[in-house]
């Protein structure tokens, strides 16, 4: 067996025991689809597998040409959108240069660019991505207004804004949102071609482009696709389409919360996995993809 299809094999397998943890509770609703990978049980998770645990920052694949390099503090910036409306924006250099990966995050309606410095408690220390996050305009400390338009053209801004800093490039892109963060995440992922996928918490159409749209766009591209949600959110929206079960996935969490009140340790562990399997199907080639196994 390869090595590529031994890694398949056991991410299916620590998807699938969160599946029987999750649908094991009693009284849980159970919600069945094709694009369904899993089910974490609100604090409920098996203990991960030596293999899948989350690992020190020493076991994260380094690039060999990679060297220290000497940013190490997050860097505060500038940027424009198209229609010239000023932006802010904040890096988070990696450990090695160049990144690994590069991870574009969208925060939600009630938050900003400071929710990285939440987000970031949960991940090893010194792990060799760099991130950029920023604020749409109206929504330094929450988005005053719902500005849906004016926000796409914010949300194309961010994953160019990054692009001239040291060790961000050519690194492969994962875009990473939350609520409408999650949408916006989508929505930019299909416009650069660095980017090969992204991961939202509780997408669900908020801006100006249909859910099921933006979904199929990035299949369409051949790019992943990752929506976490819970199961009794009444605001998200499930997908059932069998023939994008390559690209698309869903991962359902019990309990009714919505976008940043579902990150937890759990969760963000889920996070971290998908990091590792979108570096390594940008690594390796289509059928060397851990989530395309040739011999299904």
């Amino acid at each position: 067996m390869r090595p590529q299809s031994i890694y398949h094999f056991i991410v299916k397998i620590f998807f699938l025991s969160m599946l029987a943890v999750s649908l094991g509770g009693c009284g849980s609703k159970e919600v069945k689809s094709d694009n369904t990978w899993g089910s974490l049980g609100d604090q409920k998770l098996p203990s991960l597998t030596p293999t899948t645990r989350i690992l020190p920052a020493q076991a994260f694949p380094i690039p060999p040409t990679s060297n220290t390099i000497p940013l190490t503090e997050p860097l505060d910036l500038k940027f424009e959108a198209e229609d010239g409306q000023v932006l802010d924006g904040r890096f988070y250099p990696p450990s090695v240069c160049p990144a690994a990966l590069m991870i574009v995050y969208f925060p939600w309606e009630n938050g900003d660019l400071n929710d990285w410095k939440t987000i970031s408690q949960y991940f090893p220390k010194n792990i060799p991505y760099g991130v950029f996050t920023f604020n749409p305009r109206g929504c330094q400390g929450g988005c005053k207004t719902w500005d849906r338009s004016d926000w796409l053209l914010d949300y194309k801004a961010a994953l160019s804004a990054f692009t001239s800093l040291a060790c961000a490039k050519p690194s492969p892109v994962v875009t990473f949102g939350s609520s409408v963060g999650g949408d916006g995440a989508f929505y930019a992922c299909s416009l650069d071609e660095n980017c090969v996928g992204s991961l939202a918490f509780s997408p669900g159409g908020w801006i100006s482009i249909p859910f099921e749209k933006e979904v199929e766009t990035l299949v369409t591209q051949k790019k992943h696709a990752w929506s976490i949600f819970a199961q009794d959110d009444s605001n998200i929206l499930r997908l059932y389409h069998p023939e994008w079960s390559k690209y698309y996935h869903e991962i359902i969490v019990k309990g009714d919360k919505h976008g940043n009140q579902l990150f937890n340790n759990y969760t963000m562990g889920v996070v971290l996995e998908i990091f590792r399997i979108e570096l390594e199907c940008a690594t390796y080639s289509e059928l060397s993809c851990p989530l395309h196994d040739s011999t299904q």
